[in-house]
């Protein structure tokens, strides 16, 4: 669901342009046997704007001995974590370290910024 702004502290959901994005946190479960598995848990849903990233992002992150491909632009602050992922639609994305940055963002206009890299292949 897309977000339009009449001022970039005001969303509204209008129509279906913008993809729905779930936050999702690795946890531990038990399995059928009462022994412990790894899972995902939801730990928030929003709306986001998955775009390339930008040279100086790449070059941050770089710096890091991180590669970075995407910024994703959430319309809330999700306060992901390093490790967390994000699914939209089929495809994952998983947050690097250092790569949340929550909080309105005057340049950008919106509240969350994660810095992500696709897990190829993963459901």
């Amino acid at each position: 669901m897309p977000v339009t702004m009449d001022n970039r502290a005001d969303w509204r959901i209008v129509d279906g342009t913008l993809p729905n994005v779930v936050l999702e946190r690795p946890t531990t479960v038990k399995d059928v046997a009462g022994g412990p598995r790894s899972s995902w848990a939801q730990i928030a849903t929003c709306v986001g704007d998955l775009q390339p990233a930008v040279g100086a992002v790449k070059e941050r992150f770089a710096q890091l001995g991180l590669v970075i491909a995407y910024t994703l632009f959430l319309n809330v602050d999700v306060a992901a974590l390093a490790g967390d992922r994000f699914r939209i639609g089929a495809r994952l994305f998983l947050t690097v370290e250092g790569g949340y940055d929550g909080g309105y963002d005057p340049l950008t206009g919106w509240p969350g910024t994660a810095h992500v890299n696709e897990i190829p292949g993963e459901v």
